[in-house]
């Protein structure tokens, strides 16, 4: 039975060997370019405004300057606060915890602190 049925897949072999590499070797087909949209509408349908000429600024006024550089600061202060929690609370975990072993609420609470310290730092330098 075992020789019947190497007889039968011999001759498949090289046809399926064949088939494999010309899939492997040809050009994925071509793909369809995304739909334009027309240059006054958004992408979720609202008006853009119309565009502005070369030389002229379109940036925020004074008073929206202001608004967001509060905004910034505001949400700086926040993030700060928290990290001060979050530091304070790391201490308490360390130094309540055996000196061999550390629980896996002060990694997790480390991992915190390093991504809103990065957060600050970024959101810091990019604003101003």
């Amino acid at each position: 039975m075992v020789d019947s049925l190497r007889k039968n897949l011999r001759p498949r072999w090289p046809a399926c060997l064949l088939a494999s590499l010309i899939v492997a070797i040809s050009p994925p087909p071509p793909l369809a370019a995304p739909a334009q949209l027309p240059p006054t509408t958004a992408v979720n349908g609202n008006q853009l405004p119309p565009p502005v000429p070369d030389g002229e600024d379109n940036g925020p006024s004074p008073k929206q300057k202001k608004d967001l550089l509060k905004y910034r600061f505001e949400n700086l202060k926040k993030d700060a606060d928290r990290l001060s929690k979050l530091a304070e609370s790391l201490q308490k975990e360390i130094d309540q915890s055996n000196p061999n072993v550390l629980s896996l609420d002060v990694v997790r609470k480390a991992g915190q602190i390093e991504k809103l310290a990065k957060k600050i730092k970024d959101s810091a330098t990019a604003g101003y």
